[in-house]
């Protein structure tokens, strides 16, 4: 820990540790609360055993948060001690891998299966394709508008609005 400090120094390193900690405190909440719904549901079956179902989903639920505290506590720990701080010098001895993006991904159903289908309207190409577009440019349908329940242009066989159109 000593060395990491000298290296990072106090504020960098302060950082670092909040920043883990919000991140694993965001990642473990949302598990907690997903925990306290399915508690909530199966703590009534606790009324057939003759217990209070307030007092057990209380009881539980601390516990479960308990749980959740510790784990951000190891989780934090082991991510301290997995990190590799890297001095100036092995920073530029390794350059950054360049970052190929692809935009053949245009069309719908690509990874579906079903190909030959283009889109319509500005939720085509990818996002390199869509930032180098200037603004205001208006984009014509090439095909006929596909109404809420008309049948998916994809083939899936659902209604639009159950398919594509959420």
């Amino acid at each position: 820990m000593a060395q990491k400090l000298a290296f990072a120094g106090q504020d960098n390193l302060n950082h670092f540790l909040r920043f883990q900690y919000l991140q694993a405190i965001d990642n473990k909440w949302l598990d907690h609360l997903e925990g306290m719904e399915a508690l909530r549901e199966a703590v009534y079956l606790r009324s057939y055993a003759q217990k209070n179902p307030l007092v057990e989903y209380k009881l539980e639920g601390f516990d479960i948060f308990e749980k959740m505290i510790e784990d951000i506590r190891r989780l934090i720990a082991t991510r301290l001690f997995l990190v590799h701080i890297q001095t100036p010098d092995e920073r530029q001895a390794r350059p950054a891998a360049p970052v190929s993006v692809s935009s053949s991904h245009d069309q719908v159903g690509q990874f579906g299966g079903a190909e030959g289908t283009k889109t319509s309207g500005a939720g085509s190409g990818s996002a390199v394709a869509n930032a180098s577009k200037p603004e205001g440019v208006t984009v014509v349908r090439s095909g006929a508008k596909v109404g809420r329940n008309d049948p998916c242009p994809c083939g899936s066989g659902k209604k639009y609005k159950h398919c594509h159109g959420r």
